[in-house]
């Protein structure tokens, strides 16, 4: 669903605006004051109705918005574009690098969105489910997913041979998910109705959901957030602060060496240090290491060709820190005058 775009045409009679309530690809409608809507004009790909003048042009403009993925696979020394259709959001990269849990959200995904597992080789990629995915366990056999189609209600998904399970439904709002070590348990942030998001520990037989941390602490989007070995997880408090949470306790323990509007996006394999992300193009990745503070620049990213790109998403990164994936956003725009439309 998306709308972006409204103006009053000369007549005074109807409010015209850009939207679509499935995928990205809007269209131009007009209103009229009693609630009457129709189609004033249709095109491939994205329109936003931008002004009407008093004799009746209209400036639109048609948009390409794509949502990219760049990886560089283990023992590769070149990245290569792995995206897949026309918005493939990262959901998770295996420890070795080698595998790569994506979504297709945009027009091509539908109302639902698609999960994909692919290998970052290159290969195809294998369509698992009509889902939003959040996190890939360890072990690459399980993807943690969720539907937002009037429930909220996890869904474990296999990678390989298997039934899927649902859990029951969940009367919070769900907003990000991650695996524990042993795939028998897991973390996600969520908010009960008037109240602030925080995280909680469920078992995958549903029996077992609690609050770990307060209210208004969640993990940054599109992170790593949890360590290696489980027992932490990075988070963002009501100040923006990224810390390390205990996952059992929720007690926290800020992170030296971070710079003001960073955010902590993942671990080492070894979990002794963090990286830290600053959102920017191109986006510069600090290695943080957490008993000390000291900070040392791990890589800069950015796709080869520059243009159009508006944001670069907090990368995921392999244990060895040698292999890594993240999502570019790439807007481009064209700009038209319009007459004739009544």
């Amino acid at each position: 669903m998306s709308a972006y775009g409204l103006a009053w045409p000369p007549s005074g009679r109807e409010v015209w605006f850009t939207a679509t309530r499935v995928g990205s690809d809007r269209t131009l409608f007009a209103v009229s004051l009693d609630g009457k809507e129709r189609i004033l004009s249709r095109a491939p790909g994205t329109l936003t109705l931008h002004d009407i003048s008093k004799t009746g042009r209209v400036l639109l403009s048609r948009d390409d918005w794509r949502l990219g993925i760049i990886a560089l696979a283990p023992g590769q020394s070149k990245e290569q574009d792995l995206s897949y259709l026309d918005f493939s959001a990262i959901r998770g990269l295996s420890p070795d690098g080698k595998l790569l849990l994506f979504d297709e959200s945009g027009e091509a995904g539908g109302a639902a969105g698609v999960a994909y597992l692919r290998k970052t080789d290159g290969s195809p990629p294998l369509r698992l489910a009509d889902v939003s995915s959040m996190s890939l366990s360890a072990d690459g056999k399980w993807a943690l997913a969720v539907t937002f189609q009037g429930v909220n209600q996890f869904t474990l998904i296999p990678t390989g041979t298997g039934e899927s399970k649902t859990l029951p439904v969940s009367q919070l709002n769900i907003h990000w998910g991650g695996w524990l070590p042993g795939n028998r348990e897991f973390l996600f942030s969520a908010n009960a109705q008037g109240h602030g998001s925080r995280i909680y520990r469920e078992s995958v037989d549903g029996s077992a959901q609690r609050p770990v941390t307060p209210e208004g602490v969640s993990p940054a989007p599109y992170t790593q957030a949890v360590s290696p070995d489980g027992r932490f997880v990075l988070a963002v408090d009501a100040d923006g602060n990224s810390a390390v949470y205990s996952a059992e306790t929720g007690e926290p323990k800020s992170i030296p060496g971070m710079e003001p509007g960073e955010q902590a996006i993942g671990w080492t394999g070894d979990g002794s240090s963090i990286y830290a992300y600053r959102p920017s193009v191109p986006a510069r990745i600090y290695r943080v290491e957490l008993s000390s503070g000291h900070r040392q620049l791990w890589k800069e990213l950015s796709p080869a060709e520059p243009s159009g790109v508006t944001f670069i998403r907090p990368p995921h990164i392999s244990d060895d820190g040698k292999s890594y994936a993240y999502n570019y956003s790439r807007f481009l725009s064209y700009l038209y005058v319009v007459d004739g439309l009544k």
